[in-house]
C-alpha cells in the first residue's frame, strides 16, 4: 500500500514543482506554495529527495549541452532550483560530476597545454571553474589525476618504446644488457640512454608530477636516540604518497627494467650537475611507475652489485694504482651505498667478494700463460697482503699450487741475490705470503736450488763444448748463489766427470784478480768442489 500511494502522490508533486520551474518562479512564495503540497500528499522524503534530483538533473543537463562552461548566472539558477528543491550541494555533486565533468576535463588538458604544466594563474582558473560547476574538491580532483594519468603513461611509453629501440640497436646476438654494466663502452652503449632519451622522458614525467603537485607528503612521528644523552627524542619526517601510479597499465618487467636504466644513469651521466638532476628524481620516478619499496630495493641491489663490483675492480686493476682500496674509494663506495639504500651488511660481502675475486683472477692468470712469472706470483702475493685475503681460509687455494707460487719466487729471488745465508727476509716473507709451512718449504727450496743448479752446470758444460768460456764462468757464478743456501753436491749425469773438472778450472780463471785470487772467491772455489763432487766437506764457511 505504501508503495502504491508513492506512485500515486510522486507524480502530483513533480507536476508541481515542474510548473513553478517552468515558470521560471522559485520566490519563497511558491517554495511554500509547494511544500504545502507535500504536507497535503504526506510523500516520503527519500521520494521527495528522488524527484528533486531528477528534476535538477534535467535542468543541469540543458545549460551544458554542448559541453557549454556553466555562467556566473547558471550557477545562481542552480543554487536557487536547489533551494526551491531542498536539496542540498551533496545530494547533486554526482550529477554534477557526470554533467559537469567532461568540462572540467577539457579544461585541464587545455590547461596542461603541450609543457603538461598548469601555471599558477591557470589553476586559480581552474579552481573557480570547478566551483562554478558546483564539483566537490574530490571529483575535481579525480577528474584531475585521471587527465595526469593519461600524460605519465605517454611519457612513460616513450621511455618504453626508446628503451625497445635501444636493445634493437645492440642486436640480437648480444646475450647481456649493457645496462647490467654502466662502465661499458663498446659500440651501441649508449645509443637511446643519453640526450633526449628514455631519461629526459623519465625526468620530464617526474618534473610533470611535482610541477603539477600531485605528489602529497603526511608526517609520520618517530623517534631517535640522542647520541650526546642517550635518550630517545620524538621527531617527525615526511612521507611522500603517490595518489596517481602507472601500476596494473604498463607489465611489471618493463617497469621494472625502465627504472634500472634510469638508475643506472644516475651513476653514469658525464657531469656532477646531471647526476645530481637524475638522483632528486629518482624516488619520484620509482613512486610514478608504481613500484613498492621492496621491488626498489631488489633492483637497487642488483645495479649496486654491479657498479660495486666494477668500481672495485677498475680500482684495484688501474696501472700504477696501490692495488687496494684507498680511503678516498671508500669513501665512494659508502655513497653509493647511501644512494642506494643498500644495507651494510649487503656493502661488506660485495666488497669482500671483489676482492678476493681480484686475487683469484691473479692467480688464474699467472697459470694461464705459457710461463709463470716471478712478477706476476709477486703481485699474487703483495694484492693478497694488501686486500688481507688469507689464500687458504678465504679463497681454498691448494698447497700445490700455493707451492709452485712460492717455488717462482724464490728461484727469482735467489738468481737476483735477494736470498743469501746471510739474509733470508725474502724467503720468509714469501713463505709466509704464500702460506707455505716449513717442511713445504724446506722441500721446495732444496728442489729449486737442485733443478737450476743442475740446469746452470748443464749449460755450463755446453758453452765449454763450444769454447764459451765466458758463459761457462758466468753461469758457475749463479750455480754459487744457489749453493751458499744449501751447499751439497748437484746430481747432474749428463756431464762428465772430466767436464766438472774443466769447469772448475774455468772458474778458477775466472776468480782470479790482479793475479790473486780473494777469500771470497776462494770460499766460492770451495763451495764450487763440493757442487761438482769433489770433496765430500761440511757446509762452507759464511
Amino acid at each position: 500500500a505504501s508503495e502504491d500511494y508513492k506512485v500515486a502522490t510522486g507524480p502530483l508533486y513533480r507536476k508541481a514543482a515542474i510548473a513553478s520551474i517552468e515558470k521560471g518562479d522559485l520566490s519563497p512564495e511558491a517554495k511554500r506554495e509547494l511544500d504545502k503540497v507535500l504536507v497535503q500528499l504526506t510523500i516520503p522524503s527519500e521520494t521527495v529527495r528522488q524527484i528533486g534530483v531528477e528534476l535538477y538533473r534535467d535542468r543541469l543537463l540543458t545549460l551544458v549541452d554542448g559541453n557549454r562552461v556553466l555562467s556566473v548566472e547558471n550557477s545562481a539558477e542552480l543554487a536557487r532550483l536547489r533551494e526551491f528543491l531542498g536539496l542540498r550541494l551533496a545530494d547533486v555533486a554526482e550529477t554534477h560530476a557526470r554533467a559537469c565533468g567532461p568540462v572540467y576535463e577539457q579544461s585541464v588538458n587545455e590547461a596542461m597545454g603541450s609543457s603538461g604544466i598548469i601555471l599558477e594563474e591557470y589553476q586559480e582558473a581552474l579552481d573557480r571553474l570547478a566551483k562554478r560547476l558546483e564539483l566537490t574538491d574530490d571529483y575535481a580532483r579525480e577528474i584531475f589525476y585521471r587527465v595526469a594519468k593519461r600524460r605519465l603513461c605517454d611519457y612513460a611509453m616513450k621511455a618504453v618504446k626508446l628503451m625497445e629501440e635501444r636493445q634493437k640497436l645492440r642486436g640480437q646476438d648480444e646475450a647481456r644488457d649493457v645496462g647490467d654494466d654502466p662502465f661499458v663502452t663498446r659500440a651501441g652503449a649508449q645509443l637511446g640512454i643519453q640526450g633526449g632519451g628514455l631519461t629526459t622522458e623519465l625526468s620530464t614525467m617526474a618534473e610533470f608530477y611535482l610541477r603539477n603537485k600531485i605528489l602529497v607528503q603526511h608526517e609520520e612521528p618517530y623517534e631517535e636516540k640522542n647520541e650526546e644523552t642517550g635518550e630517545m627524542v620524538s621527531k617527525t619526517r615526511l612521507i611522500p604518497e603517490y595518489p596517481v601510479t602507472l601500476r596494473g597499465l604498463i607489465e611489471p618487467k618493463t617497469v621494472e627494467k625502465l627504472y634500472e636504466q634510469f638508475l643506472i644513469q644516475c651513476f653514469s651521466a658525464k657531469t656532477m650537475e646531471e647526476k645530481q638532476r637524475l638522483f632528486t628524481n629518482l624516488d619520484t620516478v620509482g613512486g610514478v611507475l608504481g613500484l613498492e619499496a621492496k621491488e626498489k630495493a631488489k633492483i637497487h641491489s642488483g645495479i649496486g652489485s654491479v657498479i660495486y663490483k666494477n668500481y672495485i675492480g677498475q680500482v684495484l686493476s688501474a696501472p700504477g694504482g696501490s692495488g687496494k682500496l684507498e680511503d678516498k674509494d671508500m669513501m665512494l663506495l659508502r655513497s653509493i651505498a647511501q644512494s642506494l639504500n643498500m644495507p651494510e651488511q649487503q656493502t661488506m660481502e660485495l666488497t669482500r667478494e671483489a676482492v678476493e675475486g681480484r686475487v683469484t683472477v691473479l692467480i688464474e692468470r699467472c697459470f694461464s700463460a705459457p710461463k709463470v712469472l716471478p712478477q706476476s706470483v709477486r703481485r699474487v702475493r703483495e694484492s693478497a697482503r694488501a686486500l688481507d685475503v688469507d689464500l687458504v681460509k678465504d679463497l681454498k687455494i691448494s698447497a700445490e699450487t700455493r707451492g709452485k707460487m712460492f717455488a717462482v719466487e724464490v728461484d727469482d729471488a735467489i738468481e737476483r741475490g735477494q736470498i743469501t745465508p746471510n739474509d733470508q727476509s725474502a724467503l720468509k716473507e714469501a713463505k709466509r705470503g704464500f702460506m707455505v709451512d716449513d717442511k713445504q718449504a724446506e722441500s721446495i727450496l732444496i728442489d729449486c736450488i737442485q733443478a737450476r743448479c743442475r740446469g746452470l752446470m748443464v749449460n755450463a758444460a755446453a758453452a765449454l763444448r763450444q769454447s764459451r768460456t765466458d758463459i761457462a764462468a758466468d753461469d758457475l757464478v749463479k750455480m754459487t748463489r744457489f749453493g751458499r743456501l744449501l751447499p751439497t753436491e748437484v746430481s747432474a749425469p749428463m756431464v762428465s766427470s772430466s767436464e766438472k773438472q774443466e769447469l772448475l778450472l774455468v772458474y778458477q780463471a775466472y776468480a782470479i784478480r790482479d793475479g790473486a785470487i780473494s777469500d771470497e772467491e776462494k770460499e766460492n772455489l770451495d763451495l764450487l768442489e763440493t757442487m761438482l763432487g769433489f770433496r765430500t766437506g761440511s757446509p762452507v764457511s759464511k
